[in-house]
């Protein structure tokens, strides 16, 4: 089977973390997640480097694709899905793209049980418009404020429909 690649939109907050946690211990893939590659990068440099973060997420993608690994992409495709996507093609990946389409209340609920700040919301949940705008003919599935409390058994059984119709 061609390898494939997991990648989730949605803004910050809307839980892509654990989506992706929940597929890679169900479907035992590896994960690329940015939030420990930014993490890597301050603690190895004492602060944060965007510069030196990309590179090392760049690294860290071209590695699994060059050992043809099944992956999820665990970090917001909604500002960086066309370059994504051309890297997969390059590599012959398969992908299967979820939009996590929270409304603003619901994402807000979740980023203040976390302790993490709203100010930025307006920003991402606006990419994350412009990437249903552009993109959203290629997403595979839809997960939706009704969704959210099964969101993770409705995940894992769409990726296994998936899965199944490659064979």
């Amino acid at each position: 089977m061609r390898p494939y690649c997991i990648a989730i939109a949605g803004a910050v907050g809307s839980s892509k973390t654990m989506i992706a946690s929940y597929l890679s211990q169900n479907l035992n893939i590896a994960v690329l997640n940015n939030d420990v590659l930014r993490d890597q990068v301050r603690e190895s440099i004492g602060s944060f480097d965007e510069s030196a973060y990309e590179k090392l997420r760049e690294q860290k993608l071209q590695s699994l694709m060059d050992k043809k690994l099944p992956f999820i992409y665990d970090a917001s495709i909604d500002r960086r899905w066309s370059e994504l996507k051309a890297k997969l093609v390059a590599n012959d990946y398969g992908y299967f793209v979820i939009s996590l389409d929270y409304t603003k209340p619901l994402i807000e609920k979740l980023l203040i049980a976390r302790g993490s700040d709203t100010s930025t919301l307006d920003k991402y949940t606006s990419d994350h418009d412009n990437f249903l705008k552009h993109y959203g003919s290629e997403v595979n599935l839809t997960l939706s404020d009704k969704d959210f409390d099964n969101s993770l058994e409705i995940g894992l059984d769409a990726i296994q429909d998936w899965l199944k119709s490659r064979v």
